[in-house]
């Protein structure tokens, strides 16, 4: 008895540590893990649209650029000078993208480096999507001081994730959350912008490419129901014709769906920060968080018993 008695009090030794690490320390609360699962959805489904539309957007300006200079009637266009088709990605060639694109990447990999960071994932992983975000950002005009901040506090994601220590878990989190907050919204704000069909932006720049198209219609319309060419006019000048019109309403109907859905992204992206900022600054700890503690300190107890 007196032995099975040393052995139960050796176990209970050994058990205590793991639970003073909860009660001396609390770990990330509930709702502030389902701010940062929140904030890492928003933030994949914005670099998402972002790195898809983008191109697209180019690909659709070349493509309603080269319609135009096909069209009868273009080049004997009044304004055709004035509209200079030299060039047929104007207004956004590919270093127009650079910029935007790699704030998508960053914003993107943050917020799945936090997600990692949170659930225990691969701290090789989630070392390096922190530091990815550094890397991107150091390059960018404008954001060479978000950069090196972010390297110094990236290197805290690696070795955190690597230890089950809850409450120096939590302390990081909360450390990466206020040190990325005032590029995370400066970034969505710029990001946001090229959404916008007016100002300098990559919607804009696709709207006046659609706008150039219709013109270019307009004049292809003329040039082929004049009295004097509508006999003589060949088939294929009326397919192109055709075909550039259904092309114009097809990328019009694409320019009013990204003016909405670019903006409803921004806002939820925006939004799930906003909740992420708020979540880390309140410690308080929920009825399920309890009822979490409670359910481990019951396992412990468990197996002292069934030892005992």
């Amino acid at each position: 008895m007196t032995e099975r008695r040393a052995c139960r009090t050796k176990l209970y030794l050994a058990v205590l540590p793991f639970l003073m690490v909860p009660l001396g320390a609390c770990g990330l609360t509930a709702a502030q893990k389902e701010a940062v699962a929140t904030f890492g959805t928003a933030s994949k489904d914005y670099g998402e649209l972002v790195v898809t539309e983008l191109p697209q957007m180019r690909n659709g300006i070349m493509e309603m650029q080269a319609a135009s200079l096909a069209l009868p009637g273009a080049r004997s266009s009044s304004d055709f000078a004035a509209r200079k088709f030299t060039n047929l990605d104007r207004n956004l060639d590919q270093d127009d993208l650079t910029r935007p694109m790699q704030l998508a990447l960053a914003l993107r990999s943050y917020g799945q480096g936090l997600v990692d960071l949170v659930g225990d994932g691969n701290p090789d992983a989630v070392k390096q999507h922190m530091s990815s975000i550094g890397d991107n950002l150091a390059k960018l005009p404008g954001f060479a001081e978000d950069g090196d901040r972010i390297k110094a506090v990236a290197g805290k994601a690696g070795p955190v994730a690597s230890l089950a220590v809850e409450n120096v878990k939590r302390d990081a989190v909360i450390d990466i959350v206020r040190a990325f907050a005032p590029t995370v919204d400066k970034a969505a704000d710029l990001l946001a912008g090229e959404f916008r069909v007016s100002g300098n932006t990559s919607l804009a720049a696709y709207e006046s490419a659609a706008r150039g198209l219709d013109i270019s219609l307009r004049d292809a319309f003329d040039t082929i129901n004049a009295p004097n060419r509508r006999a003589s006019m060949p088939a294929s000048d009326r397919w192109l014709f055709v075909n550039a019109d259904r092309m114009h309403r097809n990328h019009k109907a694409h320019i009013a769906t990204l003016d909405q859905t670019g903006g409803e992204t921004a806002a939820k992206l925006k939004k799930a920060h906003a909740a992420l900022l708020a979540a880390v600054e309140d410690r308080a700890y929920s009825i399920e968080d309890i009822r979490q503690f409670a359910r481990e300190v019951q396992t412990l107890y468990a197996l002292v018993r069934a030892f005992g």
